[in-house]
C-alpha cells in the first residue's frame, strides 16, 4: 500500500502572486496553521493545472459561451464563464491528484472547485472534501450583484447547483454567522448540519515604531495620512471615501494601497481637490504603523483582513457596517458607519478628533477573543478526521 506524502490538499483559485489579498491571505494562514500542527499540506492553484486540463476547460467555456450567446446574449461574459470552467477543471484535477498521491482530505476554497471535486469523486472513495466559503454571499448572489446581472432563470439554476454542492460536502466553513444565515436564505434552504462558522486566525504581523515607519516612507510629521487597503474595484467603495475627504480642513492625504485601475479614482480625487496617492506593497505593516487613521469604505466584506490588521496596528479604525464587518468587529473600539460619503466623513472627523487609539483595554480584549492559529488548526483537524 502506497504511503501518502501529504495529509491534506488545499485547492484555491488564487495564484501565488495574489496572496496579498483576502482569499490568498486566508488560504496562506490556514496552510501555515495546519503545517504548524504537524499536518503535511500540498497546495494547488490554477498555476498547477496541466496544459491538457486547461485546454479542456477552454473547450467547455467555448461551448457554454456559444450557447449563452444564443440564449441570453445580453448576459454573455466569456471571462466569467472561463473562470468557472477553469475552477471546475481544477477541482476534477485535484480529485485525481489526491487519489494518485493517496491524500485523504481535499479542502477547497471556491464552490466551482468543490463542484469539480464532487463530479470526480467516485463511489467508494474514502476521500473527504470540504469548502471554506470566502465570499459573504452565495456565489450566485455575489455574481449577480457585484459582477454581472443574471436573468432570473439562471439565478435559480445557479442557486440549485450551489445547494447541491454545499449539501454534499463533508463540511462547509463560513467566516461569520451572518454569512451562513444569509447564504442559506439566498439559496432557499436551511442551514446545513455540516455548515460550520470559524473566522480566520489573527495574522502574524510585526509593526515598526511610528517614527521609524514614517521616516522610512518619507512622510513628514505635519500631514495626516488616511490609509485604505484593497483592490481598486467598485465594491471597495474608494470613490465614496474620496468624496468623504473632499474639502477636509488641514493637511490631509489619502493613501490607497492596492492594485487595479488607478485612472478613474485619480480623476475623481483631482476633481474634488483631494490629495490621493496610490501604491502597491507587500509591507502593509509599515504603512499601518505610519498612518494616522485606517478607513474601510467597502460595500461588502466576508471578513475584512485589512480591518483586523489595522486593529492589530493600534490605529483608529473607521469601517462601513456591511456584511460580516459588524460581527467580526463586535466588541472592539472601531467606529462603524454607513457606506455613504457623509457617514464616512463623520467617522473620519470623530476618529481624528480623538486621541490615537493604540492598544486600548477594549481593543486588547477584542484581540484576545479572536481565534489563534492553533485553535483553527485543531478545529480543522477534527473536521478532516485527523485529530
Amino acid at each position: 500500500m502506497k504511503v501518502a506524502e501529504y495529509d491534506v490538499l488545499l485547492v484555491s483559485r488564487v495564484l501565488p502572486a495574489e496572496a496579498r489579498y483576502g482569499l490568498g491571505k486566508g488560504v496562506t494562514l490556514l496552510g501555515q496553521a495546519l503545517q504548524e500542527s504537524g499536518l503535511r499540506v500540498l497546495c494547488l492553484s490554477p498555476a498547477d493545472l496541466p496544459p491538457a486540463w486547461i485546454d479542456q476547460a477552454e473547450r467547455w467555456a467555448a461551448r457554454i459561451n456559444r450557447w449563452a450567446g444564443r440564449c441570453f446574449i445580453a448576459y454573455r461574459d466569456l471571462g466569467l464563464i472561463r473562470q468557472i470552467c477553469h475552477c471546475v477543471a481544477l477541482g476534477r484535477y485535484a480529485c485525481e491528484e489526491a487519489r494518485r498521491r493517496g491524500i485523504g482530505v481535499i479542502h477547497v476554497h471556491d464552490v466551482g472547485i468543490a463542484w469539480g471535486v464532487l463530479q470526480a469523486r467516485k463511489r467508494g472513495d474514502k476521500l473527504r472534501c470540504g469548502l471554506t466559503q470566502h465570499s459573504f454571499d452565495s456565489t450566485t448572489h455575489a455574481i449577480h450583484h457585484h459582477v454581472q446581472p443574471l436573468p432570473s432563470w439562471l439565478r435559480r439554476l445557479g442557486a440549485a447547483l450551489e445547494r447541491r454542492v454545499l449539501t454534499r460536502l463533508d463540511w462547509v466553513v463560513f467566516l461569520s454567522q451572518a454569512s451562513r444565515r444569509d447564504t442559506a436564505a439566498q439559496l432557499g434552504c436551511r442551514v446545513g448540519e455540516r455548515w460550520q462558522v470559524l473566522p480566520h486566525p489573527l495574522p502574524p504581523m510585526a509593526f515598526p515604531p511610528r517614527t521609524t515607519a514614517r521616516a522610512a516612507l518619507g512622510w513628514n510629521d505635519e500631514e495626516r495620512v488616511l490609509v485604505a487597503v484593497g483592490q481598486l474595484i467598485p465594491m471597495k467603495g474608494f470613490d465614496r471615501l474620496i468624496a468623504a475627504c473632499a474639502d477636509y480642513p488641514g493637511s490631509l492625504r489619502l493613501l490607497l494601497l492596492g492594485e487595479g485601475n488607478v485612472y478613474p479614482l485619480s480623476v475623481l480625487a483631482a476633481g474634488l481637490g483631494v490629495r490621493c496617492d496610490f501604491t502597491v506593497s507587500d509591507d502593509i505593516a509599515s504603512y499601518l504603523a505610519a498612518a494616522d487613521l485606517y478607513v474601510s469604505a467597502s460595500l461588502t466584506e466576508s471578513y475584512g483582513f485589512a480591518n483586523v490588521e489595522a486593529m492589530l496596528a493600534g490605529l483608529p479604525v473607521v469601517a462601513t457596517a456591511v456584511a460580516a464587518v459588524p460581527e467580526v468587529l463586535s466588541g472592539s473600539d472601531a467606529i462603524l458607519v454607513a457606506p455613504e460619503p457623509a457617514a464616512l466623513r463623520r467617522g473620519i472627523e470623530q476618529a481624528l478628533a480623538a486621541d490615537p487609539a493604540g492598544l486600548t483595554p477594549v481593543r486588547e480584549r477584542w484581540l484576545k477573543a479572536q481565534p489563534t492559529a492553533a485553535m483553527v488548526a485543531a478545529q480543522h483537524r477534527q473536521w478532516y478526521g485527523l485529530s
